[in-house]
This record gives structure tokens, sequence and C-alpha cells, in this order.
């Protein structure tokens, strides 16, 4: 592993957008130019924090870890519930979260119970990131 990086949030409607900036940030300082990957990883931690918020998470937490082929992401909250697929109807706003992170993640799984819980997943580095790549300051 490259880099561990992780910080809290309030649970507010900024929330989202802090986040995305956070890891997009920190994954763009440790790979050192701009892939899809990034992209993809700002996605889906948007939505998942935004589930942990609409649920009611006072706080959360976010957490990303760097390795070469792949970049492993955590979001804990306190919120009641466990997320899950909806079956969101063509018009609906939202419902479509859990889709759009199997769809750009590997392993997405949630840990824990309502209440205590983390959502994480996998995004893979395509290429695989070599040690040049990196920019670490371990």
């Amino acid at each position: 592993m490259c880099r561990h990086s992780s910080r809290s949030f309030l649970g507010d409607g900024e929330a989202p957008r802090r986040s995305r900036a956070f890891v997009a940030e920190s994954a763009l300082a440790v790979i050192g130019s701009a892939r899809p990957v990034i992209d993809d990883l700002a996605l889906v931690c948007s939505e998942l924090v935004t589930n942990a918020v609409r649920a009611g998470s006072p706080t959360l937490d976010v957490a990303l870890d760097i390795h070469h082929s792949l970049i492993y992401l955590a979001v804990s909250d306190t919120a009641v519930g466990l997320p899950g697929e909806r079956v969101a109807q063509p018009a609906d706003e939202n419902g479509r979260a859990w889709l759009i992170v199997a769809a750009l993640t590997r392993n997405p799984e949630v840990r824990g119970e309502s209440g205590a819980k983390t959502v994480s997943a996998e995004l893979p580095v395509v290429p695989a990131l070599t040690e040049s790549d990196f920019h670490c300051d371990l």
C-alpha cells in the first residue's frame, strides 16, 4: 500500500461535495496524473456519503487506501438502516446509488449493523500502477 488517508465529515449537505474533493485530491496526490479511476472514485464516494447523509447520520468517516492495482474506499456512519439495492422507476430522482456503486467497483459490501456500519468497495486501477507512478512521501 502506498497511502492511507481518512477524514471525518459532518453529515450535512456539504458532506458529499467535501468528501468527493477529499478522495479525488488524495488519489491525485499519490497517482500523480488524472486517470478515469479518480472520477469513478469521486462518484462512488459521493453516492455513499449522500446515502449516509440522507439516512440521518450526524457524522461520517471516509477512508481511502491506495494500492498498486486498486483503491479501497470505506464510508462509516451511524445512520439507522442498511443500504441496499432499490428498484428505481425511470422518473425517480434517487434510488440508483447501489447500482452505481456495484457497476463501478469490485466487492462492494456492508459491514456492521444499523447504527454502526461501514460500506466499502474496491476500484481497480487499470493499468496497475508501477513504483514510478506513485508520488509517496512514506
